[in-house]
């Protein structure tokens, strides 16, 4: 089962790169309450020098795709690795390489609504969105060593079939 599910991921990498779209729906709670399970997400192509503070983008992790809040890139080790942070979690996920990047949100489909990222009002919503992430991921990174680790729980999607 893992290893088809490895292989829909390099497909979908490969659909996005050819300018293709994907829808996938929601499947975990961790980016409540701005995605539910159920929430249709369509997801396109993003060159890694592209992401903006606040996106939404889907990276794999293991076998599933992760769909998170974009919040910022480190260098360790000469190497550029991601930021991001779900919603509905107080910790930053753990950093990881552009080579697990596999697409931004474009629109998001709720109970027959659709909110299209792109838009200029989201795009500043999200990046405020983001900018919130930051502050509370860094406060309760500071907080942890008083109340102990926290759990970092991914919100991975389901694919449209």
């Amino acid at each position: 089962m893992e290893r088809h599910r490895k292989a829909i991921i390099g497909l979908l990498g490969e659909q996005l790169s050819g300018g293709e779209t994907f829808r996938l729906r929601v499947a975990r709670e961790s980016m409540r309450p701005f995605l539910r399970p159920g929430d249709w997400v369509v997801a396109g192509e993003v060159a890694e020098d592209s992401l903006r503070i606040g996106e939404l983008v889907l990276f794999a992790r293991g076998s599933d795709i992760v769909v998170h809040r974009y919040v910022g890139r480190v260098r360790r080790e000469g190497r550029v690795l991601f930021l991001t942070k779900g919603d509905g979690r107080f910790f930053f996920d753990p950093a990881w390489p552009a080579s697990m990047l596999v697409g931004r949100v474009l629109e998001v489909h709720k109970g027959g609504r659709i909110i299209r990222l792109r838009v200029r009002s989201w795009r500043v919503f999200n990046y405020l969105l983001g900018v919130f992430s930051i502050l509370e991921g860094l406060f309760f990174r500071a907080a942890r060593p008083l109340r102990g680790k926290g759990a970092c729980d991914e919100c991975s999607v389901a694919y449209d079939r």
